[in-house]
């Protein structure tokens, strides 16, 4: 089931008035000041504008009342398994498909709320909850860097579908992770693909890398866990970056489907009227932005 909340439009009005008045003399202190970023394009905004403190308010409540009707509404789901008597024999996975930013990185919305195309933190960590008597322990938390690869790999693991592996699948099923027999090694290495640019993340650093000519980001997520510090094409850092570079191509070398490759993104077919990756006036503007902040 797709819900769509926390989606834009994020302002309180096109909100349910129940839940936006939970928020009304909310204080919001877990989210930093909004310092816009030089490259954001901020959903619901004409491009470039930046919104006023009373629209950053209300963009506040309108998201905070929408993580409720999440709440609300899966609520409503898990009642309705236990009630029929199926809860106990469903598997539940929450999650989503990107994550959201209402402001953090000076940017509102995702991955395409930037112009180059972005992959923080912020855009890409996703939640991850599950619920599977008998197949997952309850009341863990599991530190590991897992992905939609992987839980894919685990839904056919716990179904009982044998995957042809001659078909090189990525990821690997984390069943073996939840199930309460213990920490097994585990790679934490993550890759991802938005569009024509690709990522590689390790625990300690990220390497985002726009082909064909960059811009590039390599962030120490260690020291800089908010990404503020671009260390691509530093000197001190040529060694790191050339390493994840290595592994960033080698494994799409190997997991690559070509006629699906991002890589080629502006060359398939068209799935929205609006795609970011097809969007080269803007596109443009970002990188001369870019190309002027770099200078200085």
């Amino acid at each position: 089931m797709g819900y769509i909340a926390t989606h834009s439009p994020y302002q309180a009005e096109t909100h349910d008035p129940q839940l936006t008045a939970r928020f009304a003399d909310a204080e919001f202190r877990d989210i930093p000041p909004y310092r816009p970023h030089t490259w954001q394009r901020n959903e619901g905004l004409a491009d470039g504008d930046q919104p006023t403190e009373e629209q950053i308010r209300s963009r506040y409540i309108g998201y905070y009342a929408a993580v409720s009707e999440i709440d609300r509404e899966v609520g409503r789901l898990l009642d309705r398994l236990e009630d029929d008597g199926r809860l106990d024999n469903t598997v539940v996975i929450y999650t989503s498909d990107h994550g959201c930013s209402v402001g953090q990185n000076g940017f509102w919305g995702k991955g395409n709320s930037t112009r180059p195309l972005n992959m923080y933190e912020i855009s890409t960590r996703v939640p991850l909850m599950i619920r599977a008597p008998g197949l997952v322990a309850a009341g863990q938390v599991n530190e590991r860097c897992v992905d939609h690869y992987d839980t894919f790999r685990a839904i056919c693991d716990w179904a009982g579908i044998g995957l042809d592996e001659s078909r090189n699948y990525a990821g690997a099923s984390y069943g073996h992770l939840l199930d309460g027999s213990g920490q097994d090694a585990w790679d934490d290495t993550r890759y991802g693909e938005y569009g024509d640019l690709r990522m590689v993340r390790t625990p300690s650093h990220k390497l985002v890398k726009r082909y064909p000519d960059g811009p590039h980001d390599l962030f120490e997520l260690e020291s800089d866990p908010g990404e503020r510090y671009n260390r691509a094409g530093r000197d001190e850092f040529t060694g790191i970056q050339d390493r994840l570079e290595q592994e960033l191509e080698g494994w799409y070398g190997r997991h690559e489907e070509p006629v699906f490759s991002g890589l080629q993104i502006k060359f398939q077919r068209t799935h929205n009227h609006k795609e970011a990756w097809r969007d080269g006036v803007r596109e443009s503007r970002g990188l001369q932005v870019y190309d002027k902040w770099q200078a200085g």
